[in-house]
C-alpha cells in the first residue's frame, strides 16, 4: 500500500515538473534572490522618496496659489478710487491689465516712474496663454505711419 502510494505521489511530482515553464537552471539562488530584492526595495524607496518630495512641491504650490487668490480677492473686495494708492496712471494701469495690456517701460530707471510714457504693451489674450508684443509710441507710430485708430484696433484684437 505505501509503495503504491509513492510510485504515485512520483508520478504526480514528474507531471508537475513537465508542466512548469521554469527549468531548475532558471531558479536563482538565495543570496541572487536576496541582492535582486534589495535592489527592488532601493528602487521602491527612491520612487518614494520622489513621490513625496513632487507632493510637497505641490502643497508648496496650492498653498502659494491659495494665497495669490486671497490677495487678489481682497484687491478685487475694495474699490480702487476708496483705496486712496491709486493716482490717475495707477488707476490706468490697472484698467489695462485687467483688459489684457500690460505696458512695459524702458529699462532705464529714470524712465520708469508712473507717470513716465510706455514704448510697449504686452497684449495678454483671454483664449491664449501666449502674449504678444506691440510697439505704441508716439515716434514709432509716426515712422510707420500708423494712425492710432488702427493701432487701437490692433490691439483689440490681439486680447480677444
Amino acid at each position: 500500500m505505501h509503495h503504491t502510494l509513492y510510485v504515485e505521489l512520483k508520478t504526480q511530482l514528474t507531471k508537475l515538473r513537465s508542466q512548469t515553464t521554469r527549468g531548475a537552471s532558471d531558479w536563482r539562488s538565495k543570496a541572487l534572490h536576496l541582492a535582486e530584492m534589495d535592489k527592488l526595495e532601493g528602487k521602491k524607496f527612491d520612487h518614494l522618496k520622489k513621490i513625496t518630495e513632487a507632493e510637497n512641491r505641490r502643497d508648496g504650490v496650492q498653498a502659494r496659489l491659495v494665497e495669490a487668490r486671497d490677495e487678489e480677492e481682497e484687491l478685487n473686495r475694495g474699490k480702487p478710487l476708496e483705496r486712496g494708492e491709486f493716482d490717475r496712471q495707477g488707476l490706468l494701469l490697472s484698467i489695462y491689465r485687467k483688459v489684457g495690456f500690460h505696458p512695459i517701460y524702458a529699462s532705464d530707471q529714470t524712465k520708469t516712474a508712473p507717470t513716465a510714457p510706455f514704448k510697449s504693451l504686452n497684449c495678454v489674450p483671454a483664449s491664449r496663454k501666449r502674449t504678444t508684443l506691440h510697439r505704441v509710441d508716439e515716434a514709432y507710430l509716426r515712422e510707420t505711419g500708423q494712425t492710432p485708430f488702427w493701432t487701437a484696433e490692433q490691439l483689440w484684437k490681439a486680447v480677444e
